[in-house]
């Protein structure tokens, strides 16, 4: 099983997540900005559990 991996969001990626926050709050749908918010999250953590998950995107 492939070790867990620790995954580090840059300040860019933090801005971008604040930013869809405010814009579905702006739209006067916070909940719905809060639940993609979460489904981000989790996504990201299930990365760093399985990293060799996924597929690998031609360049």
């Amino acid at each position: 099983m492939p070790r867990k991996k620790t995954i580090t969001l840059t300040a860019s990626a933090l801005k971008d997540l604040s930013a869809i926050r405010s814009w579905y709050a702006d739209q006067q749908v916070p909940a719905v900005g809060e639940k993609l918010l979460r489904e981000i999250i989790s996504q990201v953590e299930r990365l760093g559990a399985f990293p060799e998950s996924g597929r690998i995107v031609p360049e």
